[in-house]
């Protein structure tokens, strides 16, 4: 697992360094311990919880181990870079059955 973490922070690297704009550096996020497919972060603002790290909440190492502090069983502080190196791209099923919704399949197939 480290040498997977060493070669996406590698990868990582190589896309900043074509331009992506990536927040990294010193930034955190905050996973929470909650059952299921998808890790949950606190969202900008705290207002929630989300699976989203374009939404999720950017704290300083300090913020984040601070949040850790009052919620060590729930609150886990995580580099925002780490996050970044192990997402992948995936579809909702929620998303997806909202576009079914409003893209019928025709009757006959073209």
């Amino acid at each position: 697992m480290t040498d997977d973490i060493g070669a996406m922070r590698k990868e990582l690297a190589e896309l900043r360094i074509k331009g992506h704009a990536l927040r990294i550096a010193d930034n955190y996020v905050v996973a929470l311990r909650i059952g299921g497919d998808s890790v949950v972060f606190w969202r900008k603002g705290k207002a929630g919880y989300t699976t989203n790290l374009d939404d999720a909440e950017i704290f300083t190492e300090a913020q984040a181990w601070s949040t850790h502090r009052n919620r060590p069983h729930e609150d886990i502080p995580m580099p925002y870079a780490d996050a970044v190196a192990m997402a992948t791209r995936q579809v909702s099923q929620e998303h997806f059955h909202r576009w079914l919704r409003d893209h019928p399949m025709p009757v006959e197939t073209p």
